[in-house]
């Protein structure tokens, strides 16, 4: 029997990792633009709820709600443009604890272009999927994490679109970053 596989199975919810990201981005009109950053994971703080828009009290450092989420997931990716300057994208995901026997997590994420954004990870084989759309249903994102077992490094492909038209589309390799 096949063993079912679940997210903390994947080396990429190891929490402190950090992953180095090296790749492309295909902007909509079909302009290539390198991409390179990181993905971090690490466990969410009571801290970590005024990314929800809570208010923490400054007076009393034990007044501090629940941590908001399981995980907290940083990614920084820069990507280079014509002239060499370099465009910087940064979100940070909210993760809840995996569920539905480890395979599924659910996250949140507020996007200064696409609003307020949830969506969930879902443990496949040797890959994780990552779906999401906007709380208006504007946008969409989906995105597939494969495992390269030969190396350990992922490869990422994935795309976003606005009212059913993909917008941006991007391909990368996460490799651990040297600690």
């Amino acid at each position: 029997m096949v063993q079912t596989p679940t997210l903390a199975d994947h080396p990429f919810f190891t929490e402190g990792v950090i992953w180095s990201a090296i790749g492309h981005y295909v902007e909509e009109g079909g302009r290539v633009l390198p991409a390179v950053g990181s993905y971090r994971l690490r466990r969410a703080t009571p801290e970590d709820a005024r990314l929800t828009g809570v208010s923490l009290s400054e007076d009393d450092p034990e007044d501090l709600p629940e941590a908001p989420a399981y995980w907290r997931l940083d990614v920084d990716l820069r990507l280079v443009l014509v002239d060499g300057e370099h465009s910087a994208w940064r979100s940070v995901m909210l993760i809840d604890e995996p569920d539905n026997a480890g395979r599924d997590a659910f996250w949140s994420w507020h996007s200064l272009t696409m609003g307020d954004v949830s969506g969930h990870f879902c443990a496949v084989g040797d890959s994780f999927l990552n779906q999401a759309f906007s709380d208006d249903g504007v946008y969409g994102l989906t995105e597939c994490f494969l495992l390269a077992e030969e190396d350990g490094a992922y490869l990422v492909r994935g795309a976003v679109a606005r009212e059913g038209q993909t917008i941006g589309a991007w391909a990368l390799e996460l490799t651990l970053a040297e600690g």
